[in-house]
Parts: structure tokens; C-alpha cells; sequence
């Protein structure tokens, strides 16, 4: 069985990284999504994240019976992050993509996209999402209704972090030394394009090819929610450090992007203050920040509607 290394001989076409946390319940589905690929030549590096449930084995028989199938077992938890950066240290594809252990991906998928890729000679290629529910079964939804192909750059990403929900298809000299933010457990992905298209330019985005996103309906706790969009105000403050070389455009938007998060957190901030019972300090976080009125105005409307 494969457990760093493995895989067949010669280098593997595409790269599949697919991060795994106690995922048991839908793993075997999106492994099997891979293997009916009609682009034969893969290696898929499923990254266990010390998984404390039925994981391990079901990856574990998998990669017996098939050798492009390599499993990366942890013996802590890292997160999301850590786990896709163990897979991209030792993936060997031309071309490398994520596959989340609880989403599909449809058999023409793989060909697809690289075929796209070559035609069009982009390094960089997305496709919209097909929404599933928690069940697998197709809803009428995509995540963007793309109606034909268009490009994205660094800007774009950032005035539309809905962009950052999609799973590109990497030329793996695009993300060459690159890897994602291991402060970061949620937003993740959206950091990790937002610093490959700062330093390559644009990805191209097509309307579906195959990537079914399940939609889960568990949604983060009010705790997770405000520790997350702090990650990402700091993960947003490391990005402009670095980024000697972003355009005008692209701070600006990065600017504008600071400020949304930040009235975000205030809005959870005094969500929290009125479910505790600490009145004042809403009232006083209201007042110093007036932007919430937005996220106000919208729960009320969200109630009003029940």
C-alpha cells in the first residue's frame, strides 16, 4: 500500500490533493469520483488530518487495490492548510487540482480541464461548481451561472471572493514554491489563489465541467465566525506586507476588502455582546461602528421573513 511515495511509474498527468478530516461518511464517494476519471494517468494524495473516525481504513483499502492512490496520514491536526501542503510537497503532476473529500467530481472532469488548459494556453483554469445537496443529488444551482468563459485576475478575485469557493486546475510551475496559509482554517483557498494570481496574472474560467461542491448543512459557530474573519484580517496584513509589486488596483480593492471584513467582525462582536446580555457594550460597538447597520438592516429582513 502507498503511504508517502507510491503511484505507478512515470509522472502522473494530473495531481488530485484531496485533504481529509473525519470525512468517512462521503470519502469512498469522492475517491471512487476519481478512479471513473477517463483521463487514466493520475496520482491522487489523499492527506489525512488525524482523522479520528473510520477515515484511515477506508483510504487505507483503497490504495491496496489501486496505486495511484497514495495516502498521507498525520499524526496531529493541522488543518486544511497542512494537510494540502503535505500533499503539494510530494505531488508529481504536470498539472495539479483539489478535490475536497466530501465533493464529486463527474468522469470527464480531469480531460476535460486540461484540455481546456492546452487549447487555450492558460496555466491557470477554473470551473464553475455544480451545487449537490448533503446527499449528492444535483440541484438546479452553479455557484456563478457562468454563461461563457472569462478570465480573472488578482482584482477580480478580490472584489468577488466567491471565486475563491472554486477548485482550479494548477499548472504546478504556477504554484511553484507556493503554499497555503497554515494560520488559516477557514478562507484558505482564497488566500492561496489570490497570492498565484499575484504572481502569474489571470485564470480562466469556464462554465461547468464536473465539480459537484456538496452543500453542507452545518454552518460555523459563532465563535468560529468571528475567529475566522480574524485569521483573515491577518492573513489579508501578511499579503500586503508582501506585496512589494501589487498594483494600485489591486491594494485598493485589498483596502476595501480590510474594511468589509472589519465591520464584519464588529457585527459578530455585537451579536455576541446581545446574546450575552451586555447591552451596553452592543450599543457602544453600534455606535463607533455605524457600517453594521448593513448586517442589521439584513438580519431583520432574514427575520422578518420567517
Amino acid at each position: 500500500m502507498n503511504t508517502v511515495t507510491g503511484g505507478p511509474a512515470g509522472r502522473p498527468e494530473v495531481s488530485i490533493v484531496m485533504a481529509n478530516y473525519n470525512g468517512a461518511r462521503w470519502l469512498i464517494d469522492a475517491i471512487r469520483s476519481v478512479q471513473a476519471q477517463t483521463l487514466r494517468n493520475w496520482e491522487l494524495l489523499i492527506a489525512d488530518d488525524a482523522s479520528t473516525d473510520d477515515s484511515l481504513r477506508i483510504m487505507r483499502a483503497a490504495a491496496a487495490d489501486d496505486t495511484r492512490i497514495v495516502v498521507l496520514p498525520a499524526e496531529r491536526n493541522q488543518g486544511p492548510s497542512g494537510a494540502r501542503n503535505r500533499a503539494l510537497d510530494v505531488a508529481r503532476g504536470q498539472w495539479i487540482t483539489i478535490v475536497d473529500s466530501d465533493d464529486l467530481i463527474t468522469p470527464r472532469r480531469l480531460e476535460t480541464m486540461v484540455e481546456a488548459a492546452r487549447r487555450d494556453g492558460a496555466m491557470i483554469v477554473a470551473d464553475d461548481l455544480r451545487i449537490v445537496d448533503e446527499d449528492g443529488a444535483l440541484t438546479p444551482r452553479t455557484l456563478l451561472a457562468l454563461q461563457g468563459k472569462q478570465t480573472c485576475d488578482a482584482v477580480g478575485l478580490v472584489k468577488n471572493d466567491a471565486f475563491g469557493y472554486l477548485q482550479p486546475m494548477f499548472d504546478r510551475r504556477a504554484i511553484e514554491g507556493v503554499r497555503y496559509d497554515e494560520h488559516l482554517r477557514v478562507g484558505e483557498d482564497f488566500y492561496f489563489l489570490l497570492r498565484v494570481l499575484a504572481a502569474h496574472g489571470s485564470m480562466t474560467l469556464y462554465p461547468e465541467m464536473g465539480y459537484l461542491y456538496r452543500q453542507r448543512t452545518r454552518s460555523l459557530s459563532k465563535g468560529v465566525a468571528r475567529q475566522a474573519l480574524e485569521g483573515m484580517l491577518v492573513a489579508d496584513q501578511r499579503f500586503r506586507a508582501g506585496a512589494q509589486r501589487a498594483s494600485e488596483s489591486l491594494l485598493s480593492e485589498l483596502e476595501r476588502r480590510r474594511r468589509s471584513l472589519t465591520t464584519r467582525l464588529h457585527w459578530e462582536n455585537v451579536k455576541t455582546s446581545l446574546r450575552e446580555k451586555r447591552i451596553g457594550f452592543a450599543l457602544r460597538e453600534a455606535a463607533l461602528h455605524p457600517g453594521i447597520a448593513h448586517y442589521a438592516l439584513g438580519s431583520l429582513f432574514k427575520f422578518a421573513g420567517r
